[in-house]
């Protein structure tokens, strides 16, 4: 049985058995916009959310984003140099 995480690293999703909830579609709709705020309780899972678009900049889509919506629409021209 996959256990819920109690971190706000991206990777260790993808490292562990942890239960992921797939929000990439709504990551890309939000990379559109120069200036996003987030207002969300503590716990909520702001960080981790951050965590995942930095990942998405920093390695790209392989090997961390397999099986999610956003795999095949992330391109190069989205990676920062």
């Amino acid at each position: 049985m996959k256990k819920i995480a109690q971190s706000e690293s991206f990777k260790k999703f993808y490292n562990k058995e942890y239960i992921y909830i797939d929000k990439t579609k709504e990551i890309y709709s939000l990379i559109e916009f120069e200036r996003v705020f987030f207002s969300r309780p503590r716990r909520f899972g702001k960080s981790t959310v951050l965590d995942t678009i930095a990942t998405l900049y920093e390695k790209g889509v392989e090997p961390y984003f397999k099986n999610t919506w956003i795999y095949d629409k992330w391109t190069e021209k989205h990676i920062l140099y």
